[in-house]
């Protein structure tokens, strides 16, 4: 049965649409598997063999296929795992750039979402739209005070449009996925519902609206960056009315040819600019966990009075407390270069699959870093070393969590605003320093007094609960009730090891009193001091700390005294 009657007839025509699109780049192979190779017929048949066309002109392709197309190539460039570098560098400069509705339809769409007239919702509305997309197009406007604003408005009836040409993808993804190995390992049906996910994200506009309160909050902490602010009474799911921006994009800032406006002391210096850009977004990530994932260059803007805007939040990313930890520490041996912990990470990270090779994974990793390194600081680049594990990863059967992939993103896109901005920028350095930064802060905050006596609770209650657990413990011992399963077992050695057990409990228990009530007494009124703190506290740490040193030389002479070894 040919795998083709299993497909919709009502998508028969985008079906063509893809099928031209694979066999033009390199996949005639893979259409063979699932049937679709014969309604694939295009110009550049007569190629020759194994000549992959240029990054630029997949992009171009994706856009001549319209909306859904664009914003999978804009989800195509957050697959690190999935293609090469100079792919996801073409991907990621992806814009769509489509006719603009009509001027009555827009005012349409802000009167039914708002409920009232434009005349009392705005002073002025700029007909001419300042942008247009696939999903909506942005109007110059003025609120009733005077502010400057703009106003960005949902096409109508684009959600059934996307979601028609999602559904098509996801059928063919879906044959790709059952009847090939490159579907088996790539899971194209999840990149799919990935987009979807991100078209409905994107798609509400009251989203974007706390996205943009909630991570300018934290760019807000520098002086050089800023964001738009809502207005929540102009906002719906499909309009958003935000304070305007004014500057330039930072790609259309370096096709100035004449670069005077460098010069110019309203610019500023670019590196500046550039490092808090990284400290920002990296502080999204690892502190927030809440980030915007699609910094492309047109997306930052260099502002008349010299700053940098961040506009467009329609897609973003988290990252889970407990991962941040381990993310961290994945980014500062990426940009060190210590292979070895970077791929042990990856591998706590990631979902190992059944045919996962660790061996053949550290290989391409080594290979991939070391590349990377060899490389002149102009062209290594933390977005790519992030890209390269990713994609290592899923070569090898590990698949990465999509946080990763879209951290990825967003650093190929941080890449590329640097390019434009100041080509000599250090990225990769700019990320060890502030990553550095980051880890002593949050160790910072781990030994505060705040938690030190949340933990002092924790160790209260098991010191409460340990007496009647360790007699319970010795009452089954004492009525003989202790069940080993062994071939024989020494009961006056057992004995004697649970009483060893107890000792070593209650002096690791003193040790504990010791360290809780000398921490605590260091933040009273101090009474004598010793160097400016608490005598008391100090004594008591002092103790602590000379009990634990003797304790642990015991232990591990006592252990290696009877053969056990240290």
């Amino acid at each position: 049965m040919n795998l083709l009657n299993l497909l919709s007839p009502s998508y028969l025509g985008r079906y063509r649409d893809l099928a031209v699109l694979v066999v033009k780049h390199g996949g005639r192979d893979l259409l063979d598997m699932v049937g679709l190779a014969s309604l694939a017929h295009h110009d550049d048949d007569d190629a020759p063999p194994g000549v992959r066309p240029e990054a630029a002109e997949l992009a171009n392709d994706l856009e001549k296929l319209g909306p859904a197309f664009i914003k999978l190539g804009q989800t195509l460039a957050g697959q690190a795992d999935l293609l090469p570098d100079d792919y996801l560098v073409a991907l990621s400069r992806l814009q769509d750039d489509v006719e603009p509705m009509g001027f009555e339809t827009a005012i349409k769409v802000v009167e039914e979402s708002l409920g009232q007239s434009l005349e009392k919702l705005y002073a002025t509305f700029e007909p001419e739209p300042l942008g247009s997309a696939s999903l909506g197009q942005v109007h110059a406007a003025t609120l009733p005070d005077g502010t400057a604003v703009v106003v960005k408005v949902q096409r109508p009836d684009v959600r059934k449009a996307m979601n028609d040409d999602l559904d098509a993808l996801a059928s063919l993804a879906g044959l790709l996925d059952e009847h090939t190995d490159i579907g088996r390992q790539y899971r194209f049906g999840k990149l799919i519902s990935q987009l979807r996910r991100s078209l409905d994200r994107e798609l509400d506009y009251e989203r974007e609206a706390a996205q943009l309160v909630n991570i300018g909050k934290l760019i807000g902490e520098f002086d050089r960056l800023t964001t738009p602010v809502p207005d929540p009474e102009r906002t719906t799911a499909r309009v958003l009315t935000m304070t305007r921006l004014d500057g330039v994009s930072v790609d259309q800032f370096s096709q100035r040819h004449d670069h005077a406006a460098q010069d110019d002391a309203s610019f500023g210096n670019g590196e500046v600019l550039l490092d808090d850009l990284f400290h920002a977004y990296l502080r999204q990530v690892l502190v927030s966990g809440t980030f915007h994932a699609d910094p492309h260059p047109g997306n930052v803007l260099i502002l008349h009075d010299g700053r940098l805007g961040l506009i467009d939040f329609g897609q973003t990313g988290f990252v889970e407390p407990a991962m941040r930890d381990r993310l961290l520490r994945l980014l500062l041996a990426i940009s060190e270069g210590r292979i070895t912990e970077a791929a042990d990470i990856a591998i706590d990270l990631g979902q190992p699959a059944q045919d996962f090779d660790s061996g053949a994974f550290r290989r391409r990793l080594t290979d991939a870093i070391s590349e990377h390194h060899q490389a002149s600081f102009r062209q290594m680049h933390s977005g790519r070393l992030v890209a390269a594990v990713c994609r290592c990863g899923n070569e090898s059967g590990l698949h990465i969590p999509e946080s990763i992939t879209l951290l990825g993103k967003m650093l190929l896109n941080l890449d590329q605003v640097a390019r434009h901005l100041a080509p000599d920028f250090d990225t990769n350095a700019s990320l060890k320093k502030h990553g550095l930064g980051l880890a002593t802060r949050q160790f910072t905050e781990d030994v505060s007094l705040t938690r030190l006596l949340t933990k002092s609770l924790s160790a209260k209650t098991f010191i409460e609960d340990l007496p009647t657990r360790v007699n319970r413990a010795l009452d089954i011992v004492a009525d003989n009730r202790l069940r080993v399963e062994v071939d024989a077992i020494d009961e006056n050695r057992l004995i004697w090891g649970l009483k060893a057990i107890a000792n070593r409990i209650g002096v690791a228990l003193i040790v504990l009193a010791l360290l809780v009530s000398g921490a605590i007494m260091l933040q009273t009124d101090p009474g004598f001091t010793i160097f400016g703190y608490s005598g008391l506290g100090i004594l008591a740490l002092g103790t602590a700390v000379l009990l634990i040193v003797f304790f642990a030389v015991m232990v591990l002479w006592k252990d290696f005294r009877d053969g056990h070894g240290f």
